[in-house]
């Protein structure tokens, strides 16, 4: 397993540019201060053509990672480290945020043609609206389409 990071290549879908946007950037530790290595983050960037949902999932990984650390005491020494797991929650719920949005909403051809009308202003309704050939109009006699 390798551990890089190299700051000038972040304008890059890469290694690097996932290290730094998770933060996940000390990489002189290796596995010790990382928590994914080169081969697990070029992996996931492959697989998946969406860069916020690469992102999110890697960043699941480690909160799965995570998941079986717990708070420990004892003779009034304290180590709190779920911590580190809620911080990590709520970075990938955030990147699961983006992830969904960044998907965007499809969008049928009607609605391309009518918010791309460039006489009527853009809106949605517009006259002659039925005309369009992705909208099949009702039949006459209420029976379905002919």
């Amino acid at each position: 397993m390798t551990y890089t990071y190299d700051p000038t290549q972040i304008g890059e879908k890469c290694v690097s540019r996932v290290r730094f946007e998770l933060g996940d950037t000390m990489v002189e530790g290796e596995g010790d201060a990382c928590f994914l290595c080169d081969e697990e983050i070029t992996s996931v960037i492959e697989s998946v053509k969406n860069w916020k949902k690469a992102l999110y999932k890697l960043a699941d990984g480690v909160c799965k990672k995570l998941s079986y650390e717990t708070d420990w005491h004892d003779d009034g020494a304290a180590f709190s480290l779920n911590q580190r797991a809620e911080r990590w929650k709520a970075i990938r719920d955030e990147l699961k945020k983006e992830a969904t949005l960044s998907t965007g909403i499809p969008k049928s051809g009607a609605v391309d043609d009518s918010l791309n009308n460039q006489t009527d202003g853009g809106h949605y309704y517009r006259a002659g609206m039925m005309q369009s050939p992705y909208v099949q109009p009702p039949s006459p006699f209420g029976g379905g389409s002919t």
